[in-house]
């Protein structure tokens, strides 16, 4: 069972890297498109919900950034966790970094696009928020996983 989680997160952490990487392989107009979308659903569900903030399409794109390299962050963590490396966050960065770097060459090479300073920090910024929010849950999990073995271990030493 071990094995297979293994490689379901291996190949979750890949399919995830093609899908930043499929946003930008896309050109400026596509990419717009997509953000627009986005903008008008987040913004139509403030609506409903009677707020007045209102996202604007810089907020959408950079969310979106910082959102996906969170996720990629703690997918690759759970991967390297999973394949017992002994320190997670020491290889997780370059594996991040690295990412990283592809998206923004990839942007390079996109229609009307191109490679941004501000947008490697904050991809690797997100991408090291998700490594500390796996190691954060793997802190509760280990904890709650202890608190619940002394439970079981004093109510077994009452009932014998």
């Amino acid at each position: 069972m071990q094995k297979l989680w293994r490689w379901g997160a291996l190949a979750l952490t890949v399919y995830w890297c093609f899908f930043i990487w499929h946003f930008s392989l896309a050109g400026a107009g596509e990419s717009a498109a997509t953000s627009g979308r986005f903008l008008h659903l987040f913004n139509e569900a403030l609506e409903r919900a009677g707020s007045d903030f209102r996202f604007t399409g810089l907020t959408i794109r950079k969310t979106a950034h910082f959102v996906e390299f969170f996720a990629l962050g703690f997918l690759i963590s759970l991967t390297l966790r999973l394949y017992r490396f002994p320190h997670v966050i020491p290889f997780a960065r370059p594996c991040v970094f690295a990412v990283v770097t592809v998206d923004e060459l990839l942007q390079f090479t996109s229609p009307g696009r191109g490679p941004a300073l501000a947008d490697v920090l904050l991809d690797t910024s997100g991408g090291i928020c998700g490594m500390l929010a796996f190691f954060g849950l793997s802190l509760l999990v280990f904890w709650l996983q202890k608190r619940i073995l002394v439970k079981k271990s004093k109510k077994l030493e009452k009932t014998t």
